[in-house]
């Protein structure tokens, strides 16, 4: 796929968490597999990105939020992940 023609579909999805994997996936498309060096550029996670860049399911995820061990920032009402924020997570738990 053309990076131009990514763009616009990254920009088109990146309002809800139907994102261009669930579209092709939809279509019956295979989709690239998510690469943890993209998911790093970004700066906000959906719930589903932020599963793949810890390696953790989403019910872990939830959980955590609960726990108040990860902060979520809420865009538009939906919960997103700060990069950092998971960076910082990961650093805490490695001590």
């Amino acid at each position: 796929m053309a990076s131009a023609t990514k763009q616009i579909l990254d920009t088109i999805f990146a309002s809800s968490d139907y994102g261009l994997d669930d579209y092709l996936r939809d279509l019956g498309l295979k989709s690239p597999e998510a690469e943890p060096e993209k998911l790093a550029r970004q700066r906000l996670l959906t719930n589903k990105q932020a599963c793949e860049y810890l390696q953790i399911s989403p019910t872990t995820l939830w959980r955590l939020v609960k726990q108040r061990r990860i902060k979520t920032v809420n865009l538009r009402g939906r919960a997103r992940y700060d990069v950092q924020e998971l960076d910082r997570f990961i650093r805490r738990s490695q001590r």
